[in-house]
């Protein structure tokens, strides 16, 4: 009994060691992304709806604002999570862009670019009568543009929603909310859903096999759903507030069909839509053919010559990141470009498409895109050349 009791308050004092350092290193992690809280003023304008979220500008320049989204003390460790996804995407068109972490004195916030219109289910509530085909495409591409992105870098946003989408000033989407976001190679959460998330989960997700890893294809499904949430300008299953009953509804098979109010969508976005909610992960599309259908939607549309004179307003920004050419290099990722050099058969002959992997890392090496991926691709462009593989 002595020795249980022992064991048993070894592991407590353990925990409560453990619990310091994580703490610790939270605290540290915090003070070093800080910035001056005087810097900074509160705005008049009102909350966002769940009241965490205000508006504040810079006190030198106005022009300059920011969200700042207040910080509970159990939410530190998913703000590291984003923090740290945050800064590797920096200065992306389709990423919300992160400032840095600030106290008042009592409470921390996380600083973000301010959203003029909110969510993007806001949006388009606030907005019924500008939200048309062509902000609809535009909107969708730019979801699709970020999350190619992602996929680039090979990081999984796991929480594409209406309301992890939000919408500039200028009407540019821009995809927010990483807490649960992860590597392709990192263990999966044992994450709970709430009736907002089971809308848009994929099937596989909601059938709970044990062992089940999320990955790019469950993704690709909730953004299929919420395609069709921006043609049709609702909730998805929103006549089910149940999570038992959606859930059985999805199992079943049954998706939300396209009514008549989306008959001004091209039947390529319908299509796209339906394909990627599809029960078989297999026949779902790449995040990258999405992209390309949406990008060719949009273009096609811009250039209809019986385009009404209001959807010309919807044009694309002039100026955007300079981004890898994806389709020269077959949309390889820099991890796929990486192991090209070594496939070799068993007398020594080089099987992998190198040509194509030094592409993929000449175009990274040059583009706008993350510190960490310009090392890489920087790297191994010289070890191609100084080793003559290509």
């Amino acid at each position: 009994m002595n020795n249980d009791m022992e064991d048993f308050l070894d592991k407590q004092m353990e925990n409560e060691n453990n619990t310091e350092i994580h703490q610790s290193k939270n605290d540290e992690f915090f003070q070093e992304n800080q910035l001056i809280f005087s810097n900074y003023k509160k705005t008049d304008k009102e909350p966002r709806k769940d009241g965490n979220v205000t508006k504040w500008v810079n006190v030198k320049n106005e022009d300059e604002e920011y969200a700042f989204k207040s910080i509970s003390e159990k939410d530190k460790r998913s703000v590291q999570n984003q923090v740290t996804i945050l800064r590797e995407l920096h200065d992306l068109q389709n990423i919300i862009k992160f400032y840095g972490l600030t106290n008042d004195g009592n409470k921390w916030y996380l600083i973000t670019e301010w959203a003029e219109h909110g969510n993007l289910r806001e949006f388009y509530t606030n907005n019924k009568n500008s939200f048309d085909t062509k902000l609809k495409l535009r909107v969708s591409l730019d979801i699709a543009r970020g999350l190619n992105f992602l996929r680039t870098v090979e990081i999984l946003h796991r929480d594409i929603r209406a309301e992890n989408v939000l919408i500039t000033l200028k009407n540019t989407a821009k995809l927010t909310n990483f807490k649960l976001s992860r590597s392709y190679n990192a263990d999966t959460l044992n994450q709970l859903h709430n009736l907002e998330q089971i809308r848009y989960c994929a099937p596989e997700i909601l059938e709970r096999t044990p062992g089940f890893k999320y990955n790019n294809k469950c993704e690709v499904y909730s953004f299929g759903i919420l395609l069709w949430e921006i043609s049709e300008e609702k909730t998805p299953y929103e006549n089910h507030n149940d999570f038992v009953e959606i859930t059985k509804l999805v199992l079943d098979k049954y998706r939300e069909p396209f009514s008549e109010n989306s008959q001004k969508m091209p039947d390529e976005f319908k299509n796209l839509a339906l394909d990627a909610v599809n029960h078989d992960p297999e026949f779902r599309p790449k995040i990258t053919t999405m992209f390309e259908i949406l990008s060719n939607c949009f273009k096609s549309f811009e250039n209809s010559s019986h385009m009404p004179l209001q959807d010309k307003k919807n044009v694309l920004p002039k100026h955007v990141p300079k981004l890898p050419d994806f389709e020269s290099f077959n949309y390889m990722t820099l991890s796929e470009a990486a192991k090209q050099h070594k496939k070799v058969d068993k007398q020594g002959k080089l099987l992998g498409d190198v040509k194509t992997a030094y592409k993929c890392f000449e175009a990274y090496a040059n583009s706008n895109t993350t510190t960490r991926n310009q090392i890489m691709a920087k790297y191994y462009k010289a070890y191609y050349i100084s080793k003559r593989i290509c």
